[in-house]
């Protein structure tokens, strides 16, 4: 299930789309959500969806798995 979207990169310049990179911060909400974790039932995989309408050329859409570790409370 998708709970959260976000466009990262929006732009229509052909140089920043031939390569580049971003920086991805996870709302404050996110906080009190499941970092990621598995069981031999059960688990919660964060994904990013990397997806690019590409003029003459083939669009992409790749998907990365991350690993999202718990917020640390305590500082």
């Amino acid at each position: 299930e998708t709970f959260y979207e976000e466009a990262l990169i929006d732009t229509q310049d052909p140089r920043k789309s031939i390569t580049g990179s971003t920086r991805i911060e996870l709302p404050s909400h996110t906080a009190k959500l499941m970092p990621s974790w598995k069981a031999s039932n059960n688990r919660i995989r964060w994904r990013i969806h990397v997806k690019g309408d590409i003029a003459i050329w083939p669009d992409v859409s790749d998907r990365y798995e991350i690993t999202v570790r718990p917020v640390d409370i305590s500082s």
